[in-house]
């Protein structure tokens, strides 16, 4: 029995990673105290389902199941029409995958409610996941794409303190620049909450963005 961070250090991949997996049931995992661990030896952590997407590609994907496919070059749009076939054939494990986005930095803080409020009420950052308006998961935590200009703003002005998994209330999904936020970003940042309400919310939006897909 292994911690997600020690497991994710024997496996040479993220924390993350291995969160979105034992969500995913791609991973034998189990919640003790709201906490994964994990029941599988790190040697069977295997990457499958393709490449791991950057997040451009993923940003492309995310567009052309939303409809927006009108600027994809033949290649990007063969390439998103592929990926999508592949998550209608796999589900939300196949989404799990293509969301270990290795250039996407994440950040997990404690801040206080006061300051929650305030940074969930700028416009400089971008809503998803948990706190996203088509995520019917309510809750205290700020997930949000930011830039990195605007991370460190919000470290400085709001005292933010790197938390653990079980004390987060603010989490910041760093990208330069951040993207507009379509379907599959909410669904894949619900994947990484630990809670079964997120999962179970990230399944019911899957199955209403793959029927628009169609």
């Amino acid at each position: 029995m292994l911690s997600v961070e020690e497991f994710a250090r024997r496996a040479g991949i993220s924390p993350r990673a291995v969160r979105q997996r034992a969500a995913s049931g791609t991973l034998r995992a189990r919640k003790v105290g709201g906490r994964w661990v994990i029941d599988a030896e790190p040697r069977r952590a295997r990457r499958s389902g393709g490449r791991r997407l950057s997040s451009r590609s993923f940003d492309l994907l995310a567009g052309y199941i939303d409809g927006e496919r009108q600027d994809l070059d033949p290649d990007e749009r063969r390439r998103a029409k592929e990926r999508l076939r592949r998550i209608c054939e796999d589900g939300i494990a196949q989404v799990g995958r293509y969301a270990e986005r290795p250039d996407l930095r994440i950040e997990r803080f404690r801040a206080s409610p006061e300051d929650v409020s305030e940074i969930r009420a700028r416009s400089d950052l971008a809503l998803t996941g948990i706190s996203h308006p088509s995520a019917e998961v309510y809750g205290d935590v700020v997930d949000a794409y930011v830039s990195s200009a605007v991370r460190d703003e919000l470290e400085l002005f709001h005292l933010l303190v790197h938390a653990d998994e079980g004390d987060v209330n603010v989490v910041l999904r760093v990208q330069d620049p951040p993207p507009t936020v379509h379907s599959l970003h909410v669904i894949a940042d619900l994947l990484d909450d630990p809670s079964s309400r997120s999962r179970a919310e990230a399944q019911r939006l899957l199955a209403g963005a793959l029927e628009r897909a169609e």
